[in-house]
């Protein structure tokens, strides 16, 4: 006699009636394994002879049962320690002990020290900031870095809310070799104690990876920034004593460096910006001081690589009274623009007076801009001869490529600007001067511009010894009207051009020209392809690659020619390459190749698929076997 079944769980049931009798009942049923068994609904008892019938039915059953519970299945392999409140004396976090998980907010205490070991992960469980009013030294190493994260299955920016350094003037904060991310904001520092941050990296932040308030004492450096908003920013009346060099960093939607201070005497100062790579859709820098009275002063920004959708290098000042930008310094920066903001923005702007005192722009290669370069003030003083010096620079495919304008306020006109021994081609406009602007532009090549130099507004300058683009000179309508260099307007005094240069000073460059090819055409998903800019060419050296894969994603501005990419989605995608070479001019063509990317074919798809066809035919050939029996 067959046995009787125990413990089955019936998820549900049907009633099928047999072929040869009116009153006999089976009933399906599901054990705790979901195999289907057949019990006689008069006696309970299961069907031998059918249980056999169906083994080939079992075995399936449980084979895809097998299948599918390593995909359901989660383990729990490590203990962790839970830390919340306050931090007292000296405290080490060890590795033995990690993970470190934050219940509730923590507080290293005043004259207290936390030292965290390499390697070191610590969990925050909540919106729980770690806020640090003694010391820390957090200092992992590049094979085993210590690790500040979100302690969510499934991690997002803004899982919990920051570090924050509040420490006096004789406390340290000391970050190397960690990683800060799914943060609202990865470090906020108020302090003026000693503070560095180097060689970390700060992903998957949704505000900025740092951001510092008021005075500070501090150096960021060599580090990695992803974030939603911001790379780095600072608030606050005062903005000071900041070092930011050799950093990469990306922000999504706000601004690479964003210093902004507000309020009735506020001001920007002592800050030194240089060697960063910035890529950004909003500003790659931007200064932005705003109050009664303000200023921005002591500032050196010097070979950051900026690529950005808005302005490049972005200072404004704006006060009700006396507003002032002055012992300034932007040098040899490359800014690549790709939304028609301007290169470098300069302005002091005021209800009252606005002034620019000892401003040096030099040797920057800008590109792709409304205004390559941009500086505007009222008023001139005595106190230095040029208000703003433009040398050395380099300024294509613009709107404008200098734009000087002298804003007349309060009695006071004008601003004078020294522009010299730059290049300026390949724009709409080379120089265009407006409104009660004094100035002097020499020995600059102007070249291959739409129009070469114009002025408006009461503007005057001193434009002699300027190479135009051709021995005859600048195209004058009455003045030099044989001329066949790049036009200029004036009356000859307001705008003096000659005596001009009848040849350059340096040889002219071309444009380079971008060529883009692939190893292949047609891949699958995680296949990688390689993109080859080999053939590019230029009349000197090409000195930087920008290849745009077509999803969202770029390599940035490099060095190599050569580059693999993996596409993960399926789909058709139009990768991009503009070059730049040693001059700092951008390819005017951009050379595009169509990547069609296949779904990619699995071996676990094609065994399921099987599976699936073996599954169909055992469900037929037990269905052909029931009619049979019944």
């Amino acid at each position: 006699m067959p046995a009787r079944v125990s413990h089955i769980t019936l998820s549900h049931s049907r009633k099928w009636r047999a072929r040869n009798s009116s009153a006999l009942f089976f009933t399906c049923a599901r054990n705790i394994l979901g195999v289907c068994y057949l019990r006689d609904s008069s006696t309970g008892i299961l069907e031998s002879e059918m249980q056999k019938r169906l083994k080939f039915i079992f075995l399936i059953t449980v084979t895809l049962g097998f299948l599918e519970m390593p995909s359901r299945m989660t383990f729990k392999t490590a203990s962790a320690t839970y830390i919340e409140g306050h931090i007292s004396g000296g405290v080490t976090w060890e590795l033995a002990l990690s993970p470190y998980v934050v219940a509730n907010d923590v507080i290293v205490d005043v004259g207290s020290t936390l030292t965290i070991e390499s390697g070191v992960e610590v969990r925050f469980d909540g919106n729980f900031t770690f806020r640090v009013d003694g010391s820390l030294f957090a200092t992992g190493n590049e094979n085993n870095p210590i690790v500040f994260t979100s302690n969510k299955p499934e991690p997002a920016a803004g899982d919990w809310n920051m570090i924050e350094f509040t420490g006096r003037a004789g406390d340290s904060f000391i970050m190397s070799h960690s990683v800060v991310e799914y943060a609202r904001r990865g470090l906020t520092i108020r302090s003026v104690g000693r503070t560095v941050i180097e060689k970390s990296e700060f992903t998957s932040v949704s505000e900025s990876g740092v951001h510092v308030v008021g005075k500070s004492n501090i150096v960021i450096k060599e580090n990695t920034f992803q974030s939603e908003e911001n790379g780095v920013s600072a608030s606050g009346t005062v903005s000071s004593g900041m070092i930011i060099t050799n950093n990469h960093i990306v922000s999504s939607n706000g601004d690479g460096i964003n210093l902004h201070t507000f309020n009735q005497k506020c001001h920007i100062y002592n800050i030194t910006i240089s060697s960063n790579v910035i890529s950004s859709n909003g500003d790659g820098i931007h200064f932005d001081n705003r109050g009664m009275y303000g200023s921005i002063h002591d500032v050196s920004i010097s070979e950051n690589l900026v690529y950005s959708i808005g302005n490049g290098i972005y200072l404004y000042t704006y006060s009700w009274y006396d507003s002032v930008i002055t012992d300034v310094a932007i040098s040899k920066n490359t800014v690549f623009l790709n939304g028609g903001g301007s290169g470098i923005y300069i302005n002091s702007d005021s209800a009252w007076s606005r002034y620019l005192l000892d401003v040096i722009v030099s040797d920057n290669k800008v590109s792709n801009a409304t205004n390559g370069i941009y500086v505007c003030a009222g008023e001139h003083t005595n106190w230095v001869r040029y208000d703003a010096t433009i040398v050395g620079n380099r300024v294509t495919n613009s709107e404008k490529g200098i734009y000087i304008l002298g804003v007349h306020s309060q009695g006071l006109a004008g601003i004078k600007a020294n522009i010299t021994a730059n290049c300026i081609c390949y724009n709409t406009f080379g120089i265009s001067f407006d409104t009660h602007a004094h100035n002097s532009a020499q020995y600059n090549h102007i070249y291959r511009n739409l129009h070469g130099m114009t002025i408006s507004s009461g503007a005057s300058v001193n434009a002699t010894y300027n190479y135009w683009g051709d021995e005859t000179g600048p195209y004058h309508a009455t003045l030099n009207p044989t001329g066949t260099g790049n036009s200029v307007d004036g009356n000859g005094t307001d705008l003096d051009f000659r005596p001009f240069l009848l040849s350059p000073i340096i040889s002219l460059n071309e444009h380079p020209v971008a060529v883009l090819q692939t190893d292949k055409n047609r891949v699958t998903t995680n296949q990688p392809v390689k993109f080859n800019a080999t053939l590019s060419s230029d009349d000197s050296n090409i000195d930087g690659y920008f290849f745009d894969f077509g999803d969202g994603t770029n390599s940035s501005w490099i060095t190599l020619s050569v580059i693999e990419h993996n596409y993960t989605c399926a789909g058709i995608y139009n990768a991009s390459l503009v070059v730049v070479d040693d001059l700092g001019f951008m390819s005017d063509n951009t050379a595009i190749k169509a990547i069609t990317v296949l779904p990619e074919k699995r071996w676990f798809d094609e065994t399921l698929i099987l599976i699936s066809v073996v599954a169909v035919i055992a469900v037929i050939a037990g269905i052909l076997i029931w009619k049979k029996v019944t």
